[in-house]
């Protein structure tokens, strides 16, 4: 078992480095860099709003992880789980269950960028356009795939350490990421979208950004995009037919095995 969550972490790990495995590394990195520091000081500007102390709080910078995802990919995702990383150290709500909020958030960016990119974009394209009925209806299916890992993966470390029951948070994080999702990201991602096709992102985004990790694991993305939903499901079921005490095997168990699945399918 604890060699197969090693194996796991690993491939997870080796799966973070890739952006910074090809050309162009010092744009690379300044491009992460940035977009984790916005992200942290997002993150910052809300710690004021506490939801459960020391856990959550209402969060507008969950928004972010699913734009960065779709517009620069593995970079995103990196610098989501960075920023989410040093906002729970500055702002003083660093704990072991900031772990499950560093995964969760790489997760949330990574997992829309890999399904997307090898399963709904076409050959010719390269970025998500709110342009059409259809690619909006891309985006909100994306938005729920977004929503959900950091809503399975967080409450299973504060569950597992004793600080908050998985049913509690499970609800507050998926809530909190797919409303943020759906209203303010939706905004942004269309302003950003389109400043990354035209305007001064464009020339930055084509040094850091590819499609060439993902295009062609179609099998590996449909995979994921089950997983997530699967734990989607089940996490709801617990939700409603279980009671809110921590440590209960009958929901940590399943869940965990799910988000090891979620993560595995995330790297192949």
């Amino acid at each position: 078992m604890c060699g197969s969550i090693g194996k796991t972490g690993a491939k997870v790990g080796e799966t973070m480095g890739e952006g910074f495995s090809q050309r162009n590394k010092t744009e690379k990195l300044t491009v992460t860099a940035l977009m984790t520091a916005l992200f942290a000081v997002t993150a910052l500007a809300f710690k004021g709003f506490v939801i459960i102390p020391s856990i959550t709080e209402l969060r507008p910078v969950n928004a972010l992880p699913l734009i960065f995802g779709l517009l620069f990919g593995n970079l995103g995702a990196i610098a989501s789980a960075l920023g989410n990383l040093f906002g729970d150290a500055v702002g003083g709500t660093l704990t072991f269950a900031s772990l499950g909020g560093m995964i969760g958030n790489f997760a949330m960016a990574y997992i829309p960028y890999k399904v997307w990119g090898a399963l709904l974009c076409k050959r010719d394209e390269n970025i998500l356009l709110l342009d059409s009925a259809k690619n909006y209806l891309w985006y909100f299916i994306l938005a729920l795939l977004s929503a959900i890992p950091a809503a399975v993966i967080i409450p299973l470390f504060t569950d597992f350490f004793g600080f908050v029951s998985y049913n509690i948070l499970f609800g507050i994080i998926f809530a909190n990421n797919f409303l943020v999702e759906c209203t303010i990201g939706v905004v942004l991602y269309g302003f950003f979208s389109r400043a990354c096709l035209k305007g001064k992102l464009s020339a930055v985004r084509a040094m850091v950004f590819s499609l060439d990790n993902v295009r062609g694991k179609r099998m590996s993305a449909l995979v994921l995009a089950v997983n997530t939903f699967l734990a989607f499901g089940l996490s709801v079921f617990f939700f409603f037919n279980y009671s809110n005490e921590i440590g209960q095997l009958a929901i940590l168990v399943p869940m965990g095995i799910l988000a090891a699945m979620m993560l595995l399918s995330m790297v192949k």
